[in-house]
C-alpha cells in the first residue's frame, strides 16, 4: 500500500488542478512521494495501472488526479483511457468522442494522432479509449498495444492507465502483463 484516499463528496472531478489545500489533495501529493520508492530501481515507475474489483470505486478519479499531481511536478504524463467498456476520463475532460485506442488497435489510427494534449496542464495528455468496438477486451490480446506503449514510453515520464474493473472484465489482467 502506498497510500490511501478519504471517500467524500466533492465538486469537482479534477481536484489536484487547482491550487486548493486540502486533505484529499494531500493525499495524492502523498502518493505521489510515494511513488518515488516504487519501481526497480526506487523511482523508475514509468506505467501505473488503476483498477478495482467492482465499477464505482473510483477508478477513474483516481487515475486523473495522480496524472494531474505528476505533471504538475513537472512529469510529462499520458493518461490512456483503457476503460474500453464504460469510459469516463474523456468526459472529465470535456473531449468529444473521437479516435483513440480502440481505433489505433483495430488499425485505424496511429499513435501519433491518437494523442490529445489537455488544456488542463501543459504537461498532461490524454490518449481515449475511441469509439466503441466490438468485443473490446479481443483489442488488447492483438499485441498492439505493446506496441503503442512502448511508443508513449519514449514520449512521457509516466503513463497512467485507466481500465476496467477486474472482478467484471479481463482487461487489467491482460494490461498488467505490460
Amino acid at each position: 500500500i502506498i497510500g490511501e484516499l478519504v471517500q467524500e463528496k466533492l465538486k469537482y472531478k479534477i481536484v489536484t488542478e487547482g491550487s486548493e489545500r486540502s486533505f484529499i489533495v494531500e493525499q495524492f501529493r502523498q502518493i505521489r512521494a510515494a511513488l518515488k520508492y516504487q519501481g526497480n530501481p526506487p523511482g523508475n515507475t514509468k506505467r501505473i495501472l488503476v483498477t478495482s474489483s467492482i465499477k464505482g470505486e473510483g477508478k477513474s478519479f483516481v487515475s486523473t488526479n495522480l496524472a494531474m499531481i505528476l505533471a504538475r511536478s513537472g512529469k510529462k504524463v499520458a493518461l490512456l483511457e483503457l476503460d474500453l467498456h464504460q469510459p469516463k476520463i474523456s468526459e472529465t475532460f470535456d473531449v468529444p468522442e473521437c479516435k483513440g485506442i480502440s481505433d489505433y488497435l483495430l488499425g485505424k489510427a496511429s499513435a501519433e494522432e491518437i494523442v490529445i494534449p489537455t488544456s488542463k496542464h501543459e504537461n498532461l495528455s490524454l490518449v481515449p479509449c475511441g469509439y466503441p468496438a466490438d468485443e473490446p477486451s479481443e483489442l488488447l490480446v492483438n499485441g498492439k498495444l505493446k506496441i503503442l506503449l512502448n511508443f508513449l514510453d519514449k514520449q512521457f515520464d509516466v503513463l497512467i492507465i485507466d481500465t476496467a474493473p477486474f472482478k467484471a472484465m479481463t482487461d487489467a489482467f491482460i494490461i498488467a502483463s505490460h
